[in-house]
């Protein structure tokens, strides 16, 4: 007996004991974390119910405020709810992914959080997620992802589909596509669009492919949130697809593509090309199954055949076309200083952005000489040149294809001229090459070059009297070219000049005021600059005849001298006085007036001369002056002047043109009356010819508006020209247009028209049964426009009575006449239009028959016979006239009581059916509705049988014995050939008698109906 266990077999127990852990444990833990999920999910609609009472009792509509409930306002401690909404969803929630468009209204739980975990959604669906915090809520996705699916392309072996994902809330993490029943496969990306291919399929055949998208939130329970699947139904092309055969490999110039078609019955083909990644495409329609298309750079080809059934398609990328010329880029050494000259380097960058010397071709590689500096003149290895003048450079390279490209680069800051130096005087200021000075010069050498100096320029500065040529040294640019300054002048004296003999005076009166005198300057220095002037000049002044000067005189380089002396100066500086002898008043207007005044003196030099004022319309223009104070201004032969005044004299001179008055005579009244325009005028001086002048008078024709002129003028002549533009004048002579009289029929349903629309038009002067609407055409007037119409209905113009109508309705029976004018609003009235006759008859005709044979049909109605020919008569007592007055009737074929023989119709159309009782006659009848009948040959005497077939049906069987036909029907069978045939026959019998020979009844003749 074992006691006790081996170690192998406690082993044994305990890997046994682990593994059922390692298998239960995730259970029991999944379990545990599902029923916490599901307490906090059912602790959440206690919640949500909750809030419903709470706002039962709190709120004034006890509805949930657009802001919702806090939880921490209901108190609740179970679960340790922290923070959350409870309210109504609206568009705002949908938004923010916190419910459907589908749930607006209905109460939901927002971001309801425990520490431990967030719930949102209605009650019935909310989701709980597990959070690291209360942050977390608001990333949590309810909504799952959109999903698109759409084909891209289809041959007749693959499908390409596209499956476009969007979430608003999350990131998309995985598409899965399927074909069929057969395995998912699998894209894991974030992208908003996954594309994937089914290869290997067959021809022409209907697939179902389903795609799906999933966002971050696969863990949620509910796959809602995080999953979105949709499937369409694609078929296979039924055909092949377009090949391409493609010429030589390598590099080249060109390539040729050669397209072969499928053989496809009423299938087009076509190619698109692209040379830009498919940004821009050019289409060929080719009308064989083989083309051939030459390619002379990189692109890509797309061929495909459009038929019924679809579409077939290929496409190829076109490469090896070495169609560019090397890579290089230039630049030029110390670009930014100056120098005497530069050099142009060729080069290009390595992946690392390292300045290789050289262009790079990535094709067929560069050429033995690749490079041209001159245009293509000729080629070099060297990847440098020197320059010695600036200007812009065209570089090429070219690669053994012979493919060029095209650099240039600008080379500026060579200078290779020596700068120049311009001189100039610093100061003194002013100091020219001519000129003296006293002072200390300065000579500034400024520098300047095409390019830069080193510094501004050279000076030098002396103050020792000479005269000679100096320079301010030398000057140097950047590039290292120097020059000399030129020379300049300078003269400088210090010696004082002397002075000379007087000059100068005056002894007649030519100014009031001052007299110029002068000293003559000489100069006698070591350095002799001369004078600046050889006479200097001063003003003396004041009332007398003599007086004395001192004047101040220069030389060139500014020394002074002062010079006195004693001249004649002859200067009269008081004015001379008034007289008193006024002459030229008056009080009679004229456009000129003269007044002089005359008997003034003066103590010194004397009146010049007699002073008058002259008023006119050059002196006071556009004026009236009738008195007022005159000045006149007298002067002394020295020029001394006084105004002379005299107050309130007579003047009356008028120079101002009369002024326009009021216009009158207007109005916006049309008349048919004369019409007189007058304007008014008024004059302040010696008054206008007229109070008012007559401008025109309108006594023809049509006048709105006119532009008026006319011009007054006033007792002296003056004049003005008054002007009204576009004057009311609103006359209107002129008779409006002739309208014409327009006559229609009324319509059937006998409604009174207003206008003539969907009228029947009236023929004048002839007969109608229908009433007459008549209305005028519409007249034209340039004026005032037509007011109104009016008709008259009597035969001529001088008797007529007009009447103010728009339409008139003629319904008398008879003959009836109108005619319409038309009369404008200044009551111009044209003439009548010519007269239209209306003929009215609406009295029907009447009928009556005559002739044949009165009888008695059977039924005891008298009546004529079918047998018989009548005569109608028709009359007409309207007035149009009958148009058959008699007409001749067979009453052939006619029967009834009473029946229509004939209609009667006048000229207007009124018509009345003729009617008479006509009953069947018949000689010898054989029967007349239950009379006696007519038995020939009752002992059947020399008479005959006819049988004739009316129907047969084909039936089943192969003797006549065998077959059973329906009541009326016999069976028979007929053999042609050996084939038996059977049918069921029905057949009709009549009898006949040619000949009788025993004795008959008297036949019995009848007038039925």
């Amino acid at each position: 007996m074992k006691k006790g266990f081996t170690l192998i077999e406690l082993l044994a127990v305990i890997v046994i004991l682990s593994i059922i852990g390692l298998i239960t444990v995730p259970i029991i833990v999944s379990n545990i974390e599902r029923s916490r999920v599901s307490t906090y999910r059912t602790n959440t609609q206690t919640l949500m119910e909750a809030s419903k009472q709470y706002v039962s009792k709190t709120m004034d509509n006890n509805d949930f405020p657009e802001s919702g409930i806090d939880i921490r306002d209901l108190d609740i401690k179970k679960d340790n709810f922290k923070s959350g909404i409870i309210k109504r969803c609206n568009e705002k929630d949908v938004k923010e992914g916190n419910c459907t468009s589908d749930e607006i209204g209905e109460i939901i739980a927002v971001n309801v959080y425990n520490g431990r975990y967030c719930a949102k959604g209605t009650k019935q669906g909310i989701e709980v997620a597990k959070v690291e915090s209360e942050k977390d809520c608001n990333t949590i996705d309810s909504t799952a992802p959109e999903l698109t699916l759409k084909v891209i392309r289809r041959t007749n072996n693959s499908i390409l589909v596209a499956a476009y994902g969007y979430d608003s809330q999350s990131e998309i993490t995985k598409y899965t596509f399927k074909i069929g029943n057969e395995e998912e496969k699998e894209i894991e990306t974030s992208s908003r669009v996954a594309k994937y291919e089914f290869t290997g399929l067959k021809a022409n055949q209907e697939y179902t492919i389903t795609a799906t998208v999933e966002n971050e939130n696969t863990g949620n329970e509910n796959e809602n949130t995080y999953r979105n699947e949709k499937s369409i139904k694609v078929t296979t092309l039924a055909t092949n697809i377009p090949t391409f055969k493609i010429s030589g490999s390598g590099y080249s110039n060109s390539k040729e593509v050669t397209i072969i078609y499928p053989e496809i019955e009423g299938g087009e083909n076509y190619y698109d090309i692209t040379y830009d990644s498919g940004k821009t495409w050019t289409t060929t329609k080719v009308n064989e199954n083989t083309t051939k298309v030459l390619f002379t750079k990189n692109g890509k080809i797309r061929a495909y055949t459009k038929y019924n059934g679809g579409e077939v398609e290929n496409t190829l990328n076109i490469i090896g076309i070495d169609e560019g010329g090397p890579a290089f880029e230039l630049e030029v050494t110390d670009a930014d200083s100056w120098a005497q000259s530069k050099v142009v380097k060729i080069y290009h960058k390595d992946s690392n952005g390292k300045k290789i010397a050289g262009a790079i071709d990535v094709g067929a590689g560069l050429a033995d000489k690749p490079y041209s500096f001159d245009g293509g003149k000729t080629w070099t290895s060297k990847e440098t040149k020197s320059y010695q003048v600036n200007g812009t450079i065209t570089v090429i390279a070219r690669d053994k294809m012979g493919n060029k490209t095209f650099k240039t680069i600008t080379i500026t800051k060579i200078d290779r001229e020596k700068p120049k130096c311009t001189v100039t005087y610093y100061s003194p200021q002013g100091y020219t090459s001519t000129s003296w000075t006293n002072k200390q010069v300065t000579l500034l050498g400024t520098c300047s070059d095409n390019g830069e100096c080193v510094s501004p320029g050279k000076t030098l500065t002396t103050s020792n009297e000479q005269n000679q040529m100096l320079s301010p040294g030398e000057v140097c640019d950047k590039a290292g070219n120097c020059t000399e300054c030129p020379k300049a002048s300078v003269k400088i004296d210090t010696t004082k000049p002397t002075c000379g003999s007087p000059t100068g005076g005056k002894i007649n009166w030519t100014t009031n005021r001052d007299v110029t005198v002068g000293v003559v300057c000489v100069d006698n220095g070591t350095y002799k600059s001369g004078c600046s002037q050889s006479v200097y000049y001063s003003t003396i002044s004041g009332h007398g005849r003599t007086g004395s000067s001192t004047i101040t005189i220069k030389d060139n380089a500014g020394n002074v001298n002062t010079c006195t002396n004693t001249y004649n100066k002859y200067i009269d500086i008081v004015a001379p006085t008034c007289g008193n002898n006024w002459s030229g008043e008056s009080t009679t207007w004229a456009k000129s007036r003269t007044i002089t005044l005359s008997g003034s003196t003066d103590d010194l030099s004397g009146i010049a001369s007699t002073s008058k004022k002259t008023i006119n319309s050059e002196t006071s223009p556009n004026q009236t002056i009738k008195k007022a104070k005159v000045s006149i201004t007298i002067k002394d032969n020295a020029g001394n002047e006084k105004i002379c005044e005299k107050d309130n004299a007579n003047i009356y001179v008028d120079n101002e043109k009369p002024a326009c008055g009021n216009w009158s005579g207007e109005s916006t009244s049309w008349t048919k009356n004369n019409r007189t325009i007058k304007v008014g005028c008024t004059d302040s001086g010696s008054g206008c010819t007229a109070s008012t002048y007559t401008v025109k008078t309108y006594k023809s024709g049509t006048t709105k508006k006119d532009n008026l002129s006319y011009t007054i003028k006033d007792n002296v002549g003056n004049s003005n020209t008054c002007t009204k533009n576009n004057a009311n004048i609103y006359v209107d002579k002129d008779d409006p247009s002739v309208p014409t009289a327009m006559l229609y029929k009324w319509s059937d349903n006998n409604t009174q028209p207003t206008s003539s629309s969907g009228l029947e038009s009236y023929t004048n002067d002839t007969w109608s049964k229908k009433k007459v609407y008549s209305e005028p055409s519409a007249s034209t007037d340039t004026g005032s426009g037509v007011d109104h119409y009016e008709y008259t209905t009597t035969g001529t113009t001088s008797n007529a009575t007009n009447k103010k109508a728009s339409y008139r309705t003629i319904e008398a029976n008879g003959v009836s006449y109108i005619k319409w004018r038309a009369v404008d609003k200044a009551g111009n009235a044209s003439a009548y239009s010519d007269r239209k006759t209306v003929k009215i008859d609406k009295t029907a005709p009447t009928g009556s028959v005559s002739g044949g044979t009165d009888t008695t049909a059977i039924d005891g109605t008298p009546s004529k016979k079918t047998s018989d020919t009548v005569t109608v008569n028709c009359s007409d007592t309207g007035g149009s006239g009958i148009k058959t007055a008699q007409a001749s009737v067979s009453l052939e074929n006619k029967t009834g009581k009473p029946v229509t023989v004939y209609t009667c119709e006048d000229n207007a159309g009124n018509t009345t059916d003729v009617k008479t009782n006509v009953c069947k006659y018949e000689a010898n009848a054989a029967a007349c509705n239950g009379y006696d009948s007519y038995d020939c040959n009752p002992r059947e005497c020399n008479c005959t049988t006819k049988t004739v077939l009316v129907d047969k049906k084909k039936v089943s069987g192969s003797a006549a014995s065998m077959i059973s036909c329906a009541s009326g029907y016999v069976p028979e069978c007929e053999q042609l050939f050996g084939n038996v045939t059977c049918y069921c026959k029905k057949y009709s019998t009549s009898r006949s008698c040619s000949t009788c020979y025993d004795t008959c009844y008297t036949p019995k003749s009848c007038c039925h109906f």
